[in-house]
């Protein structure tokens, strides 16, 4: 089936990828021949959710593994090491009304992660309790989110056209950004530099300064729907992709930016 979602370890030596085949997949690295492609192993394969599955992102060691679906559940899972065999049961967090569009881990360890739903909510779990803090603002389906990565603060963006940006600590919209023709499809944030990057269907990428709600940049490049953007660890470069279900959706190309 199709593959809706990927991420990389921060080494780059791991992928989790999830699809509407209902699998996560977890893939090992094992090297390249001279110049050529890497080649990858598929290490372990889960099917616990009972839809598609929308979102995967893993915390910064790799250890967790969280993926969100239409059935509206998030799947926490521990990486297997080597010296486990077989497949590790996943933990199971219920109690948004809708799909399950976007993850990410707030904190290296994993002990908390956001979701971000189409019930127009985001939550910020315990990891452990699986209790939760509900964020309310968006008028519309939440398609994405973004952290800090150990700051206290997140992103989201929406059906709504907005950009949301939440303090942690409070569980509080402390600002909106607006300037998408439609909706807010992927967004990424590089708090160390203050700055935020959304993507949508209106073919436009914006790059938006924290400190104030006007747009600094369009960055003009992808032809039709621009799926979703991320920043590096530096926030000194911004990689962009568009892919759709069907080829005139988009351009079907990466873009790396400075």
């Amino acid at each position: 089936g199709c593959v809706t979602a990927c991420e990389f370890s921060a080494d780059a030596s791991k992928i989790a990828s999830v699809g509407c085949d209902k699998k996560l997949i977890l893939w090992e690295k094992r090297g390249r021949q001279g110049h050529g492609p890497c080649y990858w192993r598929a290490k372990h394969t889960w099917k616990q959710h009972g839809n598609w599955i929308w979102c995967v992102t893993m915390n910064s060691s790799a250890s967790l593994v969280a993926s969100g679906s239409s059935d509206r559940s998030v799947r926490l899972s521990r990486w297997p090491d080597s010296s486990r065999f077989g497949i590790l049961p996943s933990r199971k967090y219920v109690g948004h009304l809708g799909t399950i569009h976007g993850l990410a881990f707030v904190d290296s360890a994993g002990a908390h992660f956001l979701s971000a739903a189409a019930d127009s909510t985001c939550r910020m779990w315990d990891s452990e309790t699986r209790q939760f803090r509900e964020f309310h603002a968006h008028s519309g389906g939440v398609f994405c989110c973004a952290s800090a990565g150990g700051d206290p603060v997140a992103i989201s963006g929406g059906a709504d056209r907005c950009l949301r940006l939440w303090d942690l600590r409070v569980a509080r919209g402390v600002g909106s950004f607006t300037a998408h023709e439609s909706w807010v499809a992927g967004c990424a944030l590089a708090f160390s530099r203050q700055l935020a990057a959304s993507a949508g269907p209106d073919e436009n990428l914006i790059l938006w300064d924290l400190r104030r709600p006007a747009a600094l940049a369009y960055l003009k490049g992808h032809r039709g729907w621009v799926t979703n953007c991320c920043f590096n660890d530096a926030g000194t470069e911004l990689v962009s992709v568009a892919s759709g279900f069907r080829d005139l959706d988009c351009d079907r190309s990466v873009l790396i930016w400075e």
